[in-house]
């Protein structure tokens, strides 16, 4: 992966994390982008989801920047693996909904955010998105 991009990417997530808001406004996003979505946080501690959400970006971002980095890939695998049909059956058909959720709340909470960081966000978390789908 070219540290450029991945460099540009860490530092719009550094800002977005200084918000409060930015899980909130993801989930906000997330849950409204398809009609599917919403009924599977029904039951959910969004609380602990937002930290796992907040470890499990960070892992992909680690992940992006190198696939050597064993504590980023045992995370992306157990993301994998809960995803997969075996456990919560997360259909692959969801993942471009989650990756653009994501990009709509930076998109709105970075004050850097421009056309060039969100195709870098796409550009380092599209194969750590697939990865995850593939194993469904």
């Amino acid at each position: 992966m070219n540290d450029v991009p991945y460099d540009r990417v860490m530092a719009s997530y550094a800002r977005c994390l200084v918000n409060p808001a930015f899980f909130n406004r993801f989930y906000g996003i997330f849950t409204a982008s398809h009609p599917a979505i919403l009924p599977m946080f029904a039951k959910t501690d969004m609380a602990k989801q937002q930290h796992l959400l907040r470890h499990g970006i960070m892992s992909a971002l680690r992940y992006a920047e190198s696939r050597d980095n064993l504590m980023a890939r045992t995370c992306i695998d157990r993301i994998r693996e809960s995803h997969s049909r075996k456990q919560y059956a997360i259909s692959p058909e969801l993942y471009p909904f989650w990756l653009n959720s994501l990009i709509q709340a930076v998109r709105e909470i970075d004050p850097e955010f421009n056309p060039t960081i969100e195709e870098e966000w796409r550009q380092v978390l599209q194969p750590v998105v697939d990865y995850i789908g593939s194993g469904y």
